[in-house]
C-alpha cells in the first residue's frame, strides 16, 4: 500500500486530428511512453506521446474503434464496433498498417457480431487475445480466443568470403519479423565441411537480441569451402526459418 497524490503531466481535451468523441478504451505502450485510444467517433486509432498528449500517428482501422490492447512487445491489437472492415487487426509499434487481421462470423443473415468496448486482452506471453463480442440477435456475449499467427520469418547471415584455417571465424546476422523476438530466442549453428555431402554437424547456437540480432564465432580446422547454416525453430509467434552461406577457409 502506498500513499501520495498523482500529478498531471498532461492535459488535452478531445484530443487527435479529428477530436476524439465517446472514448472507448485506451492503452499505454510497455515503456509508458504513449497511449493509444479508440474512440467510437474516428475511423482510425490514435497515438498520442504521455509528455504533452500531442498527436503522434495513427493505426489504420475502420469507423467506430472500440478496443485497444498491447503485448508486452509492443504489438497492438485494435479492434472496432462497426462492421466495414476487420474487427480486430494486429500491428507492430509505429506502422500504421495491419500484418493481421480478423473477422468474426455472423451468427445469422439478419443479424451481427460486435467487439464490446475494452473488449481486448493479451494474455502474458503474448500468444492469444482475448475477445468479448455481442450477438445482434441475442444480446449474449461470447469470449473468443484468438491465436496469434506465425508470421513469416526470414534469416539472414554474413561472414567474411574466406578466412584462415584455425583462426576465429564470426558470423553475424538477423532474424527480420513483423514482431519482434522476446527473451531466450536462440539460432542453432550447423558447420558442414564438405558441402557436396552429409547434412553438417550441430556447433553451437547464439542469443537472439530483442531486434533480432546475432553473432557466433567458429574456429573451422578443415580447408576448402565450409558450409554454414543457422536454423531458427520458430515459436508461437514466428514460423521456423533458416539462412546459409559458404566461406573459403584457406591454409593458415
Amino acid at each position: 500500500m502506498s500513499t501520495g497524490q498523482a500529478d498531471a503531466q498532461a492535459k488535452r481535451f478531445n484530443p487527435g486530428p479529428d477530436g476524439c468523441e465517446s472514448l472507448q478504451d485506451l492503452a499505454l505502450t510497455p515503456d509508458a511512453s504513449q497511449v493509444v485510444v479508440a474512440c467510437a467517433a474516428a475511423h482510425y486509432h490514435q497515438v498520442l506521446p504521455t509528455t504533452d498528449l500531442s498527436d503522434d500517428g495513427i493505426y489504420t482501422t475502420s469507423w467506430s474503434p472500440s478496443a485497444v490492447a498491447i503485448a508486452p512487445d509492443g504489438t497492438v491489437a485494435a479492434g472496432v464496433h462497426g462492421t466495414s472492415g476487420p474487427d480486430v487487426q494486429l500491428f507492430t509499434p509505429g506502422n500504421s498498417t495491419a500484418f493481421t487481421a480478423w473477422d468474426f462470423p455472423l451468427p445469422s443473415d439478419y443479424a451481427t457480431t460486435t467487439l464490446e468496448s475494452a473488449g481486448l486482452a493479451w494474455t502474458p506471453d503474448g500468444s492469444r487475445i482475448f475477445a468479448v463480442t455481442e450477438d445482434s440477435n441475442s444480446s449474449s456475449l461470447t469470449l473468443r480466443v484468438l491465436n496469434h499467427p506465425q508470421v513469416a520469418t526470414t534469416v539472414t547471415v554474413q561472414a567474411p568470403a574466406s578466412s584462415p584455417r584455425n583462426q576465429n571465424l564470426t558470423l553475424t546476422g538477423k532474424l527480420k519479423a513483423p514482431v519482434g523476438f522476446g527473451a531466450g530466442s536462440t539460432v542453432d549453428i550447423w558447420r558442414l565441411d564438405d558441402p557436396t555431402a552429409g547434412e553438417g554437424t550441430l556447433i553451437g547456437s547464439a542469443p537472439v537480441a530483442a531486434d533480432g540480432t546475432f553473432s557466433y564465432t567458429d574456429r573451422p580446422r578443415a580447408k576448402g569451402d565450409v558450409q554454414y547454416t543457422v536454423q531458427y525453430y520458430g515459436d508461437a509467434r514466428h514460423a521456423y526459418a533458416y539462412g546459409t552461406l559458404t566461406v573459403n577457409i584457406t591454409s593458415d
